[in-house]
């Protein structure tokens, strides 16, 4: 199929690539920045903790989480541009404004409802000053990368609606698309998987504390942890199925254009079958959303971190 021309405008992040360090250091610079950003939200103002919060801070399980924080704020710099990149790749005209509000509602709603129930299944407080403010300011960060992919599943389930199977490039489009929705779905994942990860990390290191100075508040329940997990993977899971729907009856229609079959008799069904067969293994339509490797990983992401964390918890 012949090539089209396409514009794409400059995701946000490209002056990185532009710095004179040269481009092989703008990952790295990008990761060391995002490392940076969680310790330093959570420790900033540390010269005027009192004895309680050191007592917290110096567990070897508190130093994890540290840790598990610096990762996840590295995770969010280094997703960031690959969502911006994989939404480019849509070539679409973006989301009107109740597009936006409609993404915003089906993404926030369900967070919204997980983080509410959780907070009834246990309450998290631990001596660490302005908490709640440093975790809200973390939270809404790692939201906004996560509600950026969403975002571009959203509108990749819409571009898909509008290619039709006639077109010169719709097999084209169908692939590009296809990876755009992987990496999308991977980084949504990702996100919560390490968000979730964290919180069961978090546990391990109140837990600890609490051994140490039973002044120190108690941890919260392992069920906060497992309904995250239980809960984000869900989400997950429903964010992808209407993109993933659509895609699928968007491939089977190319197929059925590019390739209809002939009456079983007829002298073309076998080269005409072959190629079907072809065009759905390019396509991986025989591939359900539970089967495809990439697509269960992303999917389960938040469980299987939320029985990780749980592990890394109990090691006090």
């Amino acid at each position: 199929m012949p090539a089209t021309t396409r514009s794409h405008a400059k995701p946000p992040w490209s002056w990185i690539a532009a710095l004179p360090l040269g481009d092989n250091l703008a990952i790295p610079i990008i990761g060391v920045v995002g490392a940076a950003f969680g310790p330093f939200v959570l420790l900033v103002g540390w010269w005027n903790w009192d004895d309680e919060a050191w007592t917290f801070a110096k567990t070897p399980n508190a130093f994890l989480w540290f840790a598990l924080i610096a990762g996840q704020t590295a995770l969010w710099a280094f997703l960031y541009p690959i969502i911006t990149r994989a939404i480019a790749e849509i070539d679409d005209d973006g989301l009107s404004l109740w597009g936006w509000i409609s993404a915003f509602v089906v993404f926030a709603v369900p967070v919204a409802v997980v983080s509410l129930i959780g907070r009834k299944v246990a309450h998290a407080d631990y001596s660490l000053p302005h908490h709640v403010l440093r975790v809200g300011l973390l939270t809404i960060v790692g939201f906004v990368v996560a509600f950026t992919a969403v975002v571009g599943i959203w509108r990749l389930s819409r571009k898909a609606g509008t290619v039709r199977p006639a077109d010169a490039d719709a097999l084209a489009t169908f692939l590009r698309l296809r990876v755009s929705l992987e990496q999308l779905l991977g980084a949504v994942g990702a996100v919560i998987g390490a968000a979730v990860l964290a919180t069961g990390a978090l546990r391990g290191a109140i837990d600890a504390a609490h051994k140490v100075d039973a002044k120190q508040p108690e941890t919260f329940d392992v069920g906060y942890v497992l309904l995250y997990g239980a809960g984000y993977s869900a989400l997950v899971a429903l964010i992808y199925a209407p993109a993933y729907l659509r895609m699928a009856g968007l491939g089977r229609a190319i197929v059925d254009h590019a390739a209809p079959l002939p009456a079983a008799d007829d002298a073309a069904f076998r080269d005409r079958y072959a190629l079907r067969k072809d065009l759905t293994e390019l396509m991986r339509l025989d591939v359900g959303p539970s089967a495809s490797f990439k697509a269960g990983v992303a999917i389960l992401a938040p469980l299987a971190t939320s029985l990780v964390g749980i592990l890394i918890g109990s090691q006090s």
